[in-house]
């Protein structure tokens, strides 16, 4: 790309960075959205995720790096900077890395929604009045970031509704550039001034808490679990012995989600006091594994007046856990705070580098010889030695057996020297520690790596699940610490034995029926030509483009549609959506 040729245009304040591409698109003129695509990303179809987008990388590299680096659009300027809060570091990072390559598969999975039992899917959304203000301050109407957070639903601004698109989200021109219009927004449902002020306030505090400056993932599980729990403390919904008191706080949780009036983000969801109080019970207990950032928000939200107050609370229990863990008495009852010890152990560095011994300093600090040593290593100054047991030659010979990985107890063996002297060793020789480290790693890795590959190669076939039965030590390791090479040799089985439906297929047709029994009639009461495209009620009814796939088992939906566009509809096209 020729910046001569094709000129780039500046970000508008909190323009997302689809928003920008797509106003790229508008001026560059392009006949085709596939080759704006391929000008900024690489390929026809790469780029044009709406919330999530790939081959960030590439367009910074066309760019040349006009916008800032790839990194930083991907966690400022995309949907990720909403999860980024949520996430622990190497997820954060594992995240841009994807967004950055050629492909985002799976990585709303590995975000976790797809199995956060909330909606995945991002609708662009847009406010009417920000709308008007940006066509008169810039001459442009365009996309919002924060518009398209999950849960909100009101312009934190103008504290205007927002209007959903019918745009990217089910399908529909989902590989096109778009910026918002009237016409392609659907109108707002009709909600109580009630509901529509809850809607703001929950749409102001995830604002506050998404955009505040802090570090990335500063909302960590357990701090926020903790803030969550003591409010429940406070009003009663737990007891003296820890029991939480379910039914209170679910009726509680229940009656504030329904004054914000079937929030859109929850409209599937059927939250019955059992549902609520499955959603407390494990917000107010140490999780396992994470979950939708949403279920936090709406619980904040619920128990906290405003962001201050949660953030208030938040770093109380966060700086009370720091205090305890900066207090601690070190060995000998000498019970120097850290950042006292960390003076001491450079001082104590800088007098062995100037010459002096271990055992005079150690004296002089009142410390072991062994931690003056120990502490002189850290800091890369080797420690004078004179030979006893362990020799020279026998300690450059131990010391290339711990750098290539060897354990202790099999260099205790090998060289005739106790395990103590080895540890006295890693603590003291500069850099071996670390290197044993990850030489022991490695060699670990390929073990359990060989041991996986052996089952593989001998029962062929099998699946994941038998596989993981016949090594699950092996399996767990590689879980845990070699988690993207496992995810890439796993063999899926060769057959597979009668499954029962997960679902009960009768009572969902009778639903999704209905539900286009609905649609249909409230766009015919609307106005609506008599001539329905399929795309159109798909997305009225959301819920029905994951069904299309199955409408052999979804005899009464199938035929109310059929009527409603007024021909068969005899497999699944995307034609059908992009008409």
């Amino acid at each position: 790309m020729s910046e001569r040729t094709l000129p780039l245009l500046t970000p508008l304040p909190f323009e997302s960075l689809y928003s920008q591409c797509a106003r790229q698109h508008r001026l560059w003129g392009f006949s085709t959205a596939a080759s704006t695509c391929n000008v900024l990303f690489g390929a026809p179809r790469k780029g044009m995720h709406h919330d999530l987008p790939n081959a960030l990388g590439y367009f910074e590299k066309q760019t040349a790096g006009a916008f800032g680096d790839a990194a930083s659009m991907a966690r400022d300027r995309t949907l990720l900077g909403f999860y980024a809060p949520f996430l622990e570091p190497y997820e954060l990072q594992a995240a841009v890395d994807r967004m950055l390559g050629p492909s985002v598969a799976h990585l709303k999975f590995r975000l976790g929604l797809l199995t956060s039992g909330l909606r995945a899917n991002h609708p662009l959304k847009a406010c009417e009045d920000c709308m008007a203000a940006n066509v008169q301050d810039f001459g442009w109407s365009y996309w919002h970031l924060i518009h398209q957070y999950p849960g909100v639903w009101v312009c934190p601004w103008h504290g205007s509704p927002l209007r959903e698109s019918r745009l990217k989200a089910n399908g529909v021109e989902r590989f096109m550039w778009h910026l918002p219009a009237s016409d392609h927004l659907l109108p707002v449902g009709a909600v109580t001034s009630s509901a529509e002020e809850h809607r703001h306030r929950l749409s102001r505090l995830i604002a506050q808490l998404v955009q505040v400056q802090r570090p990335a993932g500063w909302l960590a599980m357990e701090a926020s679990r903790r803030a969550v729990r003591i409010k429940l403390i406070e009003r009663g919904w737990i007891s003296r012995n820890g029991s939480l008191r379910g039914r209170e706080a679910a009726q509680s949780f229940r009656d504030h989600l329904q004054r914000m009036a079937s929030l859109p983000d929850l409209d599937h969801k059927k939250l019955d006091n059992k549902a609520a109080q499955d959603w407390i019970s494990r917000l107010a207990r140490p999780m396992r594994t994470g979950t939708h950032p949403l279920r936090w928000l709406l619980a904040i939200d619920w128990l906290f007046d405003d962001a201050h107050e949660f953030m208030e609370g938040y770093d109380g229990f966060s700086m009370s856990e720091s205090s305890q863990s900066s207090n601690v008495t070190t060995p000998g009852g000498l019970g120097h705070p850290q950042p006292a010890r960390q003076t001491e152990k450079v001082a104590v560095a800088e007098r062995l580098r100037a010459g002096h011994s271990a055992r005079s300093v150690a004296s002089e600090f009142g410390i072991d010889v062994g931690t003056a040593m120990a502490w002189g290593a850290e800091a890369g100054v080797p420690p004078s030695r004179r030979p006893k047991t362990l020799r020279s030659e026998t300690r450059i010979a131990l010391v290339c057996a711990l750098q290539a990985g060897e354990s202790k107890s099999q260099a205790s063996s090998a060289f005739g020297v106790s395990v103590q002297s080895i540890t006295r060793l890693l603590r003291t020789e500069p850099g071996l520690r670390s290197a044993w480290q990850a030489a022991s790693a490695r060699r670990l890795r390929l073990e359990h790596r060989g041991v996986w590959t052996g089952v593989l190669l001998q029962h062929p076939g099998l699946g994941q699940k038998l596989h993981r039965s016949m090594c699950p030590a092996t399996y767990a390791w590689l879980y845990r610490n070699d988690r993207e090479w496992l995810d890439a040799h796993v063999q899926a089985a060769t057959t597979q034995g009668p499954k029962r439906p997960a679902v009960r297929w009768d009572e969902r047709d009778q639903n999704l029926a209905d539900g286009v029994r609905a649609a249909v009639r409230e766009m015919l009461n609307a106005g609506h030509s008599p001539r329905i495209k399929l795309w159109e009620i798909v997305q009225a009814l959301p819920d029905l483009r994951a069904k299309m796939a199955s409408l052999h088992r979804l005899p009464l939906t199938k035929h109310e549609l059929e009527v409603a566009i007024g021909r068969a509809i005899r497999r699944r096209s995307p034609d059908l959506f992009d008409e």
